[in-house]
């Protein structure tokens, strides 16, 4: 157990406890701080009452067997502010199976099991919203998630069977009168999914698959009044594609065009229904050839729909390399629930692709892209540089996001870059900037100087902030930090 007091100039010390324990099937760790104070702004000016205040961060895991393992992650805090207020880490960060983000906490208990050819798990889940616009009678508390996963080892008509179950119930409390209603709801879903690769003629490859699936609902329609209902589910198709290869002395070329058609169910909308697990998705380079491009269980992408595209990698025998994917989605029918935004609204989909090139430790890039179906224009680019020479490296991000297909609120342009240099023996200095370009604010800039040996770590870092929250920001700071091999890290800002 380690504990710590922070000492401030204008408000009230900070204590925190880390408490880390190692048993023989596995361990647990505590992050906590807590004092007694009022709120303040950025300038350490105090109002209103004068309460404890508290962060807590936990996890635990352990094995229950060769198969299983169960464990727990907690994240909380006393208000909204708390954590940025006092500059405290941790939120955002893996404690389970459902990472949460610096603005949203998770606490999660759960069960996974995994052997070669299943997998299973079950959790509940809870959210803490630290967003000015959170309501917490509409985060739900989920009891539970639960899935099942079984891959049958041998063929069956020549190909592979998932069988898998899903089960999700979502409880929340009673919503005030001036939010719509949401209520509780729970959901149940089993189904099997059949695929098979075959080779033919001049090395063509087809892939025939179909799914089928039944889901039962219990939605509560009107306060404390439920509905059980059901649905049936399928969908057939095949994806086929013809891969070229050009062997070289220097490198290898591949060119694969790629198809996939199916056609699925209709009738699988319901007004009963709420959309809870497929609310923020687009269809890109990862799900281009996905059969049903909704990617969880509440939402289905009835009718037919045809994806094509072309996949194409060069490897050096160096080991450098480059790939390239491009192509679109037509579909049969429009469908509640496909926007804009998920690229998706209409009959036809936007062109996505994706470029990377990694020339080793000297230089790589990489793009994700979507451009109008009609008019090629970008409508979202991802692009990453990085680079090296001699003492410098360097990397750059660059976010952009056409409005028209935004969500509301939703950041549409920024940029990230990083420059590190390496000084002398032992020092280096790091240059970081995140700006956001469409208020021109920058959301961090640092500096950072850096000395490291085999004993000793030193760094001397300014941060700055111009974003603002509640009554918290800009902010700007300088922190020293001390480090050796055999005490650890200690330092102040």
């Amino acid at each position: 157990m380690t504990t710590s007091l922070r000492v401030h100039g204008n408000v009230n010390p900070l204590i925190g406890v880390e408490y880390r324990r190692r048993f023989w099937s596995g361990m647990l760790e505590l992050d906590t701080t807590f004092t007694q104070e009022q709120v303040f702004d950025t300038n350490g000016t105090t109002f209103g009452d004068d309460l404890f205040r508290f962060s807590a961060f936990a996890e635990g895991l352990f094995d229950i067997n060769d198969d299983w393992q169960w464990g727990f992650g907690v994240e909380r805090t006393y208000d909204d502010e708390y954590l940025r207020r006092y500059d405290i880490d941790g939120a955002g960060e893996r404690r389970g199976p459902y990472i949460g983000h610096d603005t949203r906490l998770i606490s999660q208990l759960f069960g996974i099991g995994q052997t070669r050819h299943s997998y299973a798990s079950v959790a509940f889940v809870g959210f803490q919203g630290l967003r000015e616009e959170d309501t917490s009678d509409l985060l739900p508390v989920i009891l539970p998630y639960a899935q099942t996963d079984h891959v049958f080892g041998m063929p069956v008509l020549g190909g592979q069977v998932r069988v898998a179950t899903n089960t999700a119930a979502l409880l929340r409390d009673d919503n005030p009168a001036t939010v719509d209603f949401e209520g509780s709801d729970a959901r149940f879903s089993a189904g099997a999914t059949w695929r098979r690769d075959m080779v033919f003629g001049p090395g063509m490859v087809l892939s025939p698959f179909a799914q089928v699936r039944g889901d039962v609902f219990h939605v509560e329609t009107t306060p404390d009044e439920y509905e059980t209902f059901g649905r049936g589910l399928g969908l057939a198709g095949a994806e086929i594609s013809w891969p070229f290869m050009r062997p070289g002395e220097r490198f290898d070329l591949i060119v694969e065009p790629v198809v996939m058609a199916a056609w699925a169910t209709n009738d699988a909308e319901d007004p009963r229904i709420r959309n809870e697990d497929s609310l923020s998705f687009e269809l890109d380079d990862s799900n281009l050839f996905r059969p049903n491009a909704a990617p969880n269980y509440d939402l289905w992408e009835p009718g037919g729909r045809v994806s094509a595209g072309l996949r194409a990698v060069a490897r050096a025998r160096t080991g450098e390399s480059a790939s390239l994917l491009f192509g679109r989605r037509w579909r049969e029918e429009q469908a509640d629930g496909f926007t804009a935004a998920n690229n998706l609204a209409g009959e036809t989909s936007d062109w996505v692709g994706a470029a990377q090139v990694d020339f080793g430790s000297r230089l790589g890039a990489e793009a994700r892209f979507r451009m109008a179906d009609d008019t090629f224009d970008l409508q979202r680019i991802d692009l990453g540089v990085r680079a090296a020479a001699g003492r410098f490296n360097v990397s750059a991000r660059y976010f952009n996001l056409d409005e028209s297909v935004a969500a509301p609120g939703t950041p549409t342009e920024e940029i990230t870059a990083a420059v590190g240099v390496d000084i002398a023996r032992g020092w280096r200095a790091q240059f970081g900037l995140t700006r956001d370009l469409d208020s021109d604010i920058n959301l961090r800039q640092e500096i950072r100087a850096i000395y490291e040996d085999d004993c000793t770590f030193l760094e001397i870092a300014y941060t700055r902030s111009e974003t603002r929250r509640g009554t918290i920001g800009p902010d700007e700071g300088l922190q020293i930090r001390i480090g050796l091999r055999s005490l650890g890290v200690f330092g102040g800002s």
